[in-house]
């Protein structure tokens, strides 16, 4: 593996990191700028989920107003530039590799 190829995947993988943390970030701003989202938000989730327990992954689709805060998040503050994923689409094609017992042919 190349160098290059090494040091493009790490500055990716940064990347995404930095979006993770940049989102909450951008989220909990949201939460404060606008409470009235944050209070019909906590009202979705006691009403659905209760306080007995943590939302978990099924139930998503039972909590709409929260998905859609979350996408609107996103949509909101966007953080990766999109030259990141230019790069990384290209970096991609440009290389075979393997993922998990697959091989995936770089096309050329």
């Amino acid at each position: 593996m190349s160098t290059l190829r090494i040091f493009i995947f790490i500055y990716i993988e940064l990347i995404f990191a930095i979006q993770t943390v940049s989102a909450v970030e951008f989220f909990f701003l949201a939460m404060a700028m606008y409470p009235e989202v944050q209070k019909r938000a906590q009202l979705e989730i006691d009403t659905v989920i209760g306080n007995h327990r943590l939302p978990d992954f099924s139930d998503r689709y039972a909590l709409p107003y929260i998905n859609a805060t979350i996408k609107e998040t996103m949509r909101w503050k966007s953080v990766t530039p999109l030259c990141a994923l230019t790069l990384f689409i290209q970096v991609s094609a440009e290389f075979d590799y393997h993922y998990s017992s697959l091989y995936v042919h770089c096309g050329r």
